[in-house]
């Protein structure tokens, strides 16, 4: 498949007007997008979204947004690449539209060992980047909720601050604090502990996931503890429950709704992130992401790409229906 073009037009400021004037015409196409799908979905705004309808938004939306980072890229890009995934996945390299060959070979490259690493590696960091997600923000999201109504407010604001800038700036600005020159290093060289090789390491990648995705794991948390009826709390301990009986046998099971929408949504964009561990693992951490960019940008292999593209979305609905399984059960169980 070939490169598309690059075009290297010189900037001056009539041109600068009209790019933005471009700009601005993409963005509002791309939301009525984005809108029309919403409604189609009987959702109103964001906060009707499930949490797996919320985690497809956000992956779709990454792609669906290439076209507004410049110019030179056409909005088609943007939304072609949604349907011609599936397309590619099933077909031959050096295809014409009219003479198109499907094959299965795509798919069975994927099974090869090097490409397995790959999937185990992405889904152990997904693991390990949840499982201190979950053990980090619990605690937080239950402090969170026992407090006033403003004070809730203001802090829960404050942990969606971060979600406002660009991922790709916040990790830079990882980049920076981890650097052998950065400011943590520079603040333990003063007293006396030297620098400490944090960048391109498996801890400077899993600070990055956790840091960038720990606020999917905290909000639906606090969630369904806001929601929580607090008499039942009380009838516990007025039962002779000690704290951690009434935490254990109360507290923890009426969150799980929350909690099993928090792992899902921090594992899923774990696995599929690229940029993170891109730039905080300077390029030696081949993981889902990283491997699908690759080839579709270094290799030019598109049809491997979409292949790989159409599994991780196969594994990710898998997850969704099992995670929705368990909602409705649980949700039966209540006799709701």
């Amino acid at each position: 498949m070939p490169a598309l073009p690059q075009r290297n037009t010189p900037r001056t400021p009539d041109r600068e007007g009209l790019c933005m004037k471009l700009l601005l015409c993409r963005t509002i196409i791309l939301y009525l997008c984005v809108l029309f799908a919403m409604r189609l979905m009987g959702k109103r705004q964001l906060g009707e979204l499930q949490p797996e309808e919320l985690v497809s938004t956000i992956l779709i939306s990454n792609l669906a947004s290439i076209s507004i980072e410049s110019e030179d890229v056409p909005v088609t890009a943007s939304l072609i690449p949604l349907f011609l995934i599936a397309l590619y996945a099933f077909t031959t390299e050096g295809n014409e539209v009219m003479t198109l060959s499907f094959t299965w070979g795509n798919f069975a490259k994927f099974l090869e060992t090097t490409y397995l690493n790959v999937i185990l590696k992405s889904f152990w960091l997904g693991l390990l980047t949840t499982f201190i997600c979950l053990v980090l923000g619990y605690p937080l999201a239950l402090i969170i909720a026992r407090c006033s109504e403003k004070v809730q407010g203001l802090l829960i604001m404050l942990v969606t601050i971060p979600m406002w800038i660009n991922m790709l700036l916040r990790t830079y600005a990882w980049m920076n604090l981890l650097a052998d020159n950065g400011i943590i290093n520079n603040l333990l060289a003063k007293i006396g502990l030297g620098p400490i090789s944090m960048m391109y390491t498996d801890f400077s990648v899993m600070v990055g996931l956790i840091c960038n995705f720990m606020p999917f794991m905290i909000i639906p948390i606090h969630t369904s503890l806001n929601k929580m009826d607090k008499s039942l709390i009380e009838a516990a301990y007025d039962l002779g429950a000690n704290r951690f009986q009434t935490f254990w046998k109360v507290i923890w099971k009426l969150s799980l709704p929350g909690v099993v929408n928090g792992i899902m949504m921090v594992f899923l964009l774990a696995i599929s992130s690229f940029v993170i561990p891109k730039l905080l693992g300077g390029g030696q951490y081949m993981l889902i992401g990283n491997l699908i960019e690759s080839q579709f940008i270094s290799v030019g292999d598109w049809n491997f790409g979409s292949a790989i593209s159409m599994i991780m979305a196969v594994i990710m609905m898998v997850l969704m229906m099992v995670v929705r399984k368990i909602e409705i059960r649980n949700q039966g169980g209540k006799g709701v």
